[in-house]
């Protein structure tokens, strides 16, 4: 076998959520002249929904396909179980889960090779022929034992497997890595020749680089995978969700395991060790680890033994944002749970090295490495989903997935049978209760955002993006964690514990979704004539507003993404852009929780070309709308520099308020803070001049947002700041302001910056974690009724 180096360190700590829309080629490019491919996808999946021919051809019926797998990612293996599973003889089968990260040893991650190595375009091809190696590889070898690769999407694949042994994967995955290595080589080459031609010096560079690390003809990619085998018994979802979940963990416990063998400090070898995880057996390949109850029960211990190693240290000592804290904060008796502002930051990569006259007796790199091995441990729950566990054990989701096979089965009969058009149609729109239309960026269902959207020459894109909906999901990990740690659940139990963990960020997500949709009606009842001329002026110029004014449904649509919200809309909302976001600023879900967003808005036009009709006109629409979506994105992130600052000069509050002498002085600190409203603005780019601008300034202001360049931004005359008032910013006026508070607090706090306090929880965060464990304890009784229950004799 090839040597086998460690995966990179620089492997995302969670193992499925990845940042979508700027990972994913297909909803993302770089190139400002062709939309990204989700828009002609889109457009030709919308003429087969409107069409409804039920006699389609061989193309359309493999497309279509492909679409609603797309959209039941668990659907295709559920059908290759059943057939597995029927034909095995000793009724038990495997699933392979490989999971390929943002970021990898050598630039091979996706996010590597989209920024900078390949670009956008030419990793899609890439990506393409992973996929296509992964097939040729994992394939089925007749009656005897042999694969059927079940799914894959730019991100991971899923391979059912029979009569399979760790070594035969080992074997493999070598062969995988050889065509990887071939297939990167031939992409890399074109890179090589666009990057001469734009003289791109940097990208050049690494492209070279990644060349020279590939001449070795056993190279392994780094890449994690997961194994899972059960014997086959009960109903097929069930069993297909509990070989995903498992396989799942295996390659979150390939992924701590690689985590605790780096590890360099003497707290780290320890706390990662002892788990049953360190080593493979012979022959095995070390990137893979089969899932066991037992040690992953025991490395999900070491979630709580770590924190429990830090918090009794002057490790739990943190110097976030140039201000000290702590890493786990006191929430009630002896229980202890990261702070905010620590899983921010040891996710960004962010932790700062402490002032030398601190006094503080530890190693940054010992500290770093500990609670990334902590962040690690968490994510081996990571389940990313959009359904309820009510719903995965209820009938919701096995009605659904009967539909899918029923369709499925239709779709790709050698006989053409006809296809159901109303139940397909069901399936590629509404949401997985099958009640309402939702699109979702990453499925076959996102076409009613994209193909409806570029109907339209004159559009408003909002960007919504939540505030730290990763860093809550670790909370809810945490909490998850700790009851699965005390109650060593197996099996359905430890399935159920698992979709719970993230069943209140499906019902925030789809709450927002909801409010989104509300308050958008709620303007939309206000559009009278006298909004076209804010419209208008918005545009730069004649706005084709219609008549009548559409109806609600037509003149919005909304795509849910991993943590974001997408919004085109009408150009009349022009006229309550500003209130459409303090209005969602202002809600709360669950009575207690903000919806805590921020947004980016873009004015997209595509003023017609002479001659343009059809078609064409519909390609200019794409383009422009394509690129405010990336802009109104890039946009929002501009004010994270904002919410920094905020936060910075709140913990710095803290410290005044912690003092007995000093605290008369935070209420008058508080009071400017909150006059900066720092958190009420949001980003706006294209206002006035939406005409879509030349690609040197497009490319210009991309470079900017992303740099988080806000004067820079702002001097391009395309991008403002503007209050949740309506008001554009003075920016230069607000940065001098913000550092003016934050020098007059920082001189006032002085030396106590260097005593450490337990941060103040939110109240709302609070009353989040007695939710959570209301709701478990709830549960935890009405299983130990059911339990109790006499068993009835059946004939």
């Amino acid at each position: 076998m090839a040597e086998e180096p460690e995966p990179g360190i620089t492997i995302a700590e969670t193992t499925v959520a990845y940042d979508q829309f700027r990972l994913d080629p297909h909803n993302y490019s770089d190139d400002g002249q062709e939309p990204s491919p989700v828009w002609e996808s889109s457009e030709r999946l919308r003429e087969l929904v409107d069409k409804a021919d039920p006699n389609v051809g061989d193309t359309d019926r493999k497309f279509l396909s492909e679409e609603l797998q797309r959209q039941l990612r668990m659907l295709r293996v559920l059908v290759e179980f059943v057939k597995v599973t029927l034909a095995a003889k000793d009724k038990s089968v495997s699933l392979i889960v490989l999971l390929f990260p943002g970021e990898g040893r050598d630039n091979t991650g996706i996010k590597d090779l989209n920024d900078k190595v390949l670009g956008y375009k030419l990793t899609s091809e890439f990506v393409a022929l992973r996929q296509q190696a992964i097939r040729d590889v994992f394939k089925d070898s007749g009656s005897g034992p042999g694969y059927v690769t079940s799914g894959q999407d730019y991100k991971s694949a899923f391979i059912l497997a029979r009569g399979k042994t760790g070594k035969d994967l080992a074997a493999d995955l070598v062969l995988l890595d050889g065509k990887l290595r071939e297939h990167l080589l031939t992409v890399l080459a074109k890179a090589e020749d666009e990057a001469k031609k734009a003289k791109d010096t940097k990208r050049l560079d690494a492209i070279r680089k990644l060349q020279k690390a590939l001449k070795d003809k056993k190279y392994r990619f780094d890449f994690l995978v997961g194994m899972n085998t059960i014997g086959v018994a009960g109903k097929p979802l069930t069993q297909v969700l509990l070989l995903i979940t498992e396989a799942v963990k295996g390659a979150g416990l390939a992924r701590f395991a690689a985590k605790a063998r780096q590890a360099k400090s003497g707290l780290g070898k320890g706390l990662g060790g002892g788990r049953g995880i360190e080593t493979v057996p012979k022959g095995h390949d070390s990137r893979v680890r089969e899932y066991v109850n037992g040690p992953f029960l025991r490395t999900a211990k070491a979630a709580e033994d770590i924190k429990d190693a830090v918090v009794k240290s002057n490790l739990n000592n943190v110097f976030i944002n140039t201000v000290w804290t702590k890493a786990f904060a006191e929430v009630r008796t002896n229980i202890f749970l990261g702070t905010a502002d620590m899983i921010r930051d040891v996710r960004k990569k962010l932790l700062e090295q402490p002032p030398a006259t601190s006094g503080i007796n530890f190693k940054l790199a010992d500290q770093i490495e500990l609670l990334e091995m902590w962040l690690v441990a968490l994510n081996l729950i990571d389940f990313i989903k959009e359904f309820t566990a009510a719903e995965a054990f209820g009938p919701t989701l096995d009605t659904l997935h009967t539909a899918g096979m029923r369709a499925l089965a239709k779709i790709e009969d050698p006989n053409r049978a006809p296809i159901d058009w109303p139940a397909l149609t069901k399936l590629l729109t509404l949401d997985v209760q099958q009640q309402d239309p939702l699109s979702v960026l990453g499925t076959a269902s996102e076409f009613q955002f994209y193909s409806r959207t570029s109907d339209f020459r004159q559009q408003i894109i909002f960007t919504f993006d939540v505030r730290d909906l990763g860093v809550d999901l670790m909370t809810y990990y945490e909490v998850a964690t700790r009851e699965i740690v005390f109650r060593a659940p197996s099996g359905t139990t430890l399935m159920r514990l698992t979709f719970r963990a993230t069943d209140p960020i499906v019902l925030r997500k789809r709450f927002t979704h909801a409010s989104i949709f509300e308050v958008f009606r709620k303007y939309h009842s206000k559009l009278a004539k006298d909004a076209q001329a804010q419209a208008h002026k918005a545009f730069g110029g004649a706005v084709a507003v219609g008549e009548p004014m559409p109806d609600f449904r037509s003149s919005v649509r909304v795509m849910l993404g991993g943590d974001e919200f997408f919004v085109s809309a009408h150009p009349l909302y022009a006229a309550h852009v500003h209130e459409i976001i303090r209005d969602l600023d202002a809600i709360v879900f669950d009575g207690d929780i903000p919806l805590n967003m921020r947004a980016g808005v873009a004015f997209s036009s595509a003023e017609p070309r002479k001659g343009a009709r059809g078609p064409t006109q519909k390609r200019n629409n794409q383009i422009a709308h394509d690129r405010a979506m990336k802009l109104s994105g890039d946009s929002a992130g501009m004010l994270k520099q904002l919410e920094r600052a905020h936060r910075r000069i709140e913990l710095l509050i803290e410290k005044l308020e912690a003092n007995e002498k000093k605290k008369g002085k935070a209420p008058g600190y508080r009071k400017r803070l909150a006059e900066l409203r720092l958190l009420k603005k949001f980003a706006r780019v294209q206002y006035l001049r939406p005409v879509p601008i030349s690609d040197d300034l497009f490319g210009r202001l991309r470079r900017l947002l992303k740099a988080e360049d806000l004067k820079g931004a702002v001097a391009t005359g395309t991008f403002e700041l503007v209050d949740f008032d309506g008001t554009e910013v003075d920016v230069g006026k607000l940065l001098k302001r913000i550092q003016d508070l934050e020098s007059a607090a920082r001189r006032d706090v002085g030396l106590d910056n260097f005593r450490i306090d337990f941060p103040d929880v939110p109240p709302w965060v609070l009353k989040l974690i007695n939710k959570i464990s209301d709701f478990l304890d709830k549960i935890d009784e009405a299983e130990e009724k059911e339990k109790a229950k006499p068993k009835v004799a059946t004939a």
